[in-house]
């Protein structure tokens, strides 16, 4: 019986192994798909891989602590576990594709990697849900998390997807203290940005700078939305990310006082 890989860098090593049937689905251009899946779809690949071979099968599951819905924690042979999640299409659309957004924005979130229509597997974190690090840490140390780079970036992932459900525990920190925006599925919902947990009613706190170098990797990635068959989706983010950059300008105009569109 072949072995599990071990760590998420060994996934190379399976990636010749896939069909291409799936890949034939997203049909990207192949430019857009090494700036947009990169690591995921490597992760991917190496996944359907694994389910060929029988080893998601061979793993046990768990209920996932504060999860609604089909989310299970799946425990591999070799001990490594990932969030197993189940729905509709468009719930799993909404996961994989505010990864990528994510991964535009430069926020922290976990990989996700497309099993089927209606299932992902999202990389595990190991930690503590927002709600946990303020019982033990106190108000001050999740005020101090919203103001570092990774908080503000989670901020923008949540403002320009208008995912109004940021609550304390739909982000986790990590082992090594960063922010880890775990939870996507409310992304797209085509609701009016009402604010979350790292980003007020307002907007994001980002610089004009910061907004503009987003909306660059924001554009690469319509190939992938089209591909979903999400189009609208897509131009909800840049129609968000457009706001962003013309609040940014004239808030810098105003001397830090205008409003928010």
């Amino acid at each position: 019986m072949r072995g599990c890989a071990t760590t998420w860098d060994e996934v190379a090593a399976v990636v010749d192994l896939v069909s291409r049937e799936y890949r034939g689905r997203l049909d990207l251009s192949a430019a857009s798909r090494v700036k947009a899946h990169d690591t995921a779809s490597a992760t991917a690949r190496a996944d359907e891989a694994r389910n060929e071979r029988g080893e998601w099968a061979r793993g046990k599951t768990a209920k996932l602590p504060g999860a609604h819905g089909g989310a299970t924690i799946l425990t591999l042979g070799d001990g490594s576990k990932v969030v197993r999640k189940t729905g509709t299409k468009d719930a799993m659309d909404r996961e994989q594709l505010a990864a990528s957004v994510a991964r535009a924005v430069g926020a922290p979130a976990p990989k996700v990697t497309r099993v089927a229509p209606g299932e992902i597997h999202q990389e595990y974190i190991a930690g503590r849900t927002g709600k946990q690090w303020a019982e033990s840490q106190g108000q001050d140390a999740v005020d101090e998390l919203r103001q570092t780079d990774q908080g503000r970036r989670i901020g923008l992932l949540d403002y320009v997807t208008r995912n109004n459900d940021r609550h304390n525990e739909n982000w986790m920190v990590d082992r090594q203290g960063r922010p880890v925006a775990i939870d996507n599925g409310a992304a797209f919902s085509g609701e009016e940005w009402q604010g979350g947990d790292f980003a007020p009613v307002d907007g994001p706190d980002v610089t004009e700078d910061e907004a503009r170098a987003a909306r660059a990797s924001l554009a690469a990635l319509k190939p992938e939305f089209e591909a979903a068959g999400q189009a609208g989706w897509y131009a909800a983010v840049m129609n968000q990310i457009n706001k962003q950059v013309q609040y940014t300008i004239s808030e810098q105009a105003a001397g830090g006082t205008g409003d928010q569109p």
